[in-house]
């Protein structure tokens, strides 16, 4: 009998060893996924739990996933994953959890020319996330990033596993990022040029707007060679305020980053206008917006002579919509009649103030949006001790973390810990006894048996 009870317990410690040693090293495993390893070896018959417990310790690894294979022997399973994109780094592997979230890895992305982002969306669906929406928001949220940008191609995985998303956009511009980021860091010196030069910090905003409408159309020319020359400054703010020539996207870009700058809300309309694509501005003065074309007030001359007006200078919905059309239901009303031409004209006459408070600093963009680094385990944990750095547990997280994931220090699950820790670094002698173990008790066993025949 106390031969059967100790063949009983030292089959219950080799298995508990071998348990410690391939069972749910999350962190562990997690690694072998990342470093594309071919095999994973497990203790467990539910793969498909395995797999989400990987992406839930990590779940920039979901872009490497596309299935796998696995062979079941005993309690030991063999995962044999299948990857995919194993040319992109880890590091360069973002998450997003929400609209906000992946706009700035797209505004950062694009801001510096970057031609490639992977981005891992939780809980983000292809169904319900507009990216292309996403993508031309940047041209309102941070004109600059969007400057230059040309187009991008999108792939995209709903994962099995999870409510996890994978979207690869590889975008493109009209030149080499480094050359681009020195267009765009130009573009904004001088728009903060122009606006501490001309502008003071404690004018009303409507004598703002009156100065940057008449500086753009004093300052711009419309580009009528732009078919037979296609050259893509004229479509944003650094062919406006550098080059001094663009057409209707150059000039509505160049008073959006001024007014921006002044902090004044705004927005640029695209639609038609005189049976051509056109782009324009809708600002907001107090609670009301108007509309502002500084295009069609710098008409183009047979005289060769800068003929500039304020045809088009705050007007209401109904009033430009004459030679304007434009999706009503993508943008704000435009109702004002406060601050018409002739009303901001008469409030400019009339006004003895003398401004002088200069702006003296601007936020750059580049603050605001600094460069995509390495990208980190949204889960990782902080480290605060050995225990909690190594990631000991057999099963889950929970039975060496407390709730609020400081790492338990009580004797007996420090005990466990380093003696788990010192089991998996030490795991074939440790098997390799505990075979040679069994296999004595299997030949004694026989041995007794043959004696009690005799």
């Amino acid at each position: 009998m106390k031969r059967i009870a100790l063949f009983i317990m030292t089959l219950f410690t080799a298995l508990s060893i071998c348990v410690c040693t391939y069972a749910y090293d999350i962190k562990n495993t997690a690694e072998l996924f990342a470093e594309f390893s071919p095999e994973i070896t497990v203790v467990s018959k539910d793969i498909d739990q395995v797999m989400a417990d990987i992406f839930e310790y990590d779940p920039r690894l979901v872009m490497y996933y596309k299935g796998y294979n696995s062979v079941y022997n005993s309690f030991i399973a063999t995962i044999k994953p299948v990857y995919t994109n194993t040319d992109v780094a880890l590091t360069d592997i973002y998450t997003a959890k929400s609209k906000e979230e992946f706009t700035d890895l797209i505004t950062r992305a694009m801001l510096y020319g970057r031609a490639r982002l992977c981005v891992v969306g939780i809980n983000m669906p292809v169904s319900s996330t507009p990216l292309n929406d996403y993508i031309e928001g940047v041209s309102e949220s941070c004109p600059l990033a969007y400057m230059g940008y040309r187009g991008h191609r999108t792939t995209t995985i709903d994962s099995k596993q999870g409510a996890y998303t994978c979207y690869v956009i590889d975008l493109e511009y009209d030149y080499q990022p480094d050359v681009l980021l020195q267009m765009k860091k130009l573009t904004e010196q001088k728009a903060a040029e122009i606006v501490s030069t001309n502008i003071c910090e404690n004018m009303p905003p409507y004598m703002k707007e009156y100065i940057i409408h008449d500086y753009i159309v004093e300052n711009c020319q419309y580009a009528t060679d732009y078919e037979a020359n296609p050259n893509p400054d004229y479509y944003n703010a650094y062919g406006a305020l550098i080059n001094g020539r663009a057409v209707c996207n150059g000039y509505a870009y160049a008073a959006k980053l001024l007014l921006d700058l002044c902090g004044m809300e705004n927005r640029i309309i695209t639609g038609t206008s005189k049976g051509i694509g056109h782009a324009w501005n809708l600002v907001k003065l107090d609670d009301a917006y108007y509309h502002m074309d500084t295009t069609w007030d710098d008409p183009v001359s047979f005289d060769g002579l800068d003929h500039h007006t304020h045809e088009y200078y705050n007007m209401n919905d109904g009033e430009i919509s004459k030679d304007h059309i434009w999706e009503l239901q993508k943008y704000p009303k435009a109702m004002g009649g406060t601050y018409t031409l002739a009303n901001t004209e008469k409030l400019i006459r009339s006004d003895g103030s003398s401004y002088s408070a200069r702006y003296e600093s601007f936020p750059s963009v580049f603050g605001k949006y600094p460069e995509l680094g390495e990208s980190e385990n949204p889960n990782k944990k902080p480290v605060q001790s050995e225990q909690s750095s190594d990631n000991m547990d057999i099963f889950t997280d929970k039975f060496f973390y407390n709730e609020d994931n400081t790492p338990k220090t009580d004797t007996v699950h420090e005990m466990i810990f380093i003696a788990i820790k010192h089991i998996r670094e030490y795991k074939e002698y440790y098997l390799g006894a505990c075979a040679v173990l069994i296999l004595l008790l299997v030949i004694d066993r026989k041995i007794k048996k043959r004696r009690d025949r005799r």
